[in-house]
C-alpha cells in the first residue's frame, strides 16, 4: 500500500478498501491460482491495482 501511495498518491487507506473488495470478489468468484505461479499473480495484482489507483486519483473513478 505504501507503495501504490508513492507511486499514485492513492492513499493507503483507499487502497486497503480496494484490495479488500478485489479480495472478495475472488472469494465469490472462486478464483484461485496455483501456489508455483504466486510471484507471476502477486505482480500481475500490482499492476492491475496501480492501474486502478491511478485511474481514481487522475479521473475520480477505479472505471473510467
Amino acid at each position: 500500500m505504501a507503495d501504490v501511495y508513492r507511486w499514485t498518491g492513492h492513499f493507503p487507506g483507499r487502497t486497503r478498501v480496494l484490495l479488500r473488495h478485489l479480495a472478495e470478489r475472488a472469494r465469490e468468484l472462486g478464483q484461485v491460482y496455483p501456489a508455483d505461479r504466486e510471484p507471476r499473480v502477486l505482480l500481475a495484482l500490482a499492476t492491475l491495482v496501480t492501474a486502478l489507483a491511478m485511474n481514481h486519483v487522475h479521473r475520480g473513478s477505479y472505471l473510467h
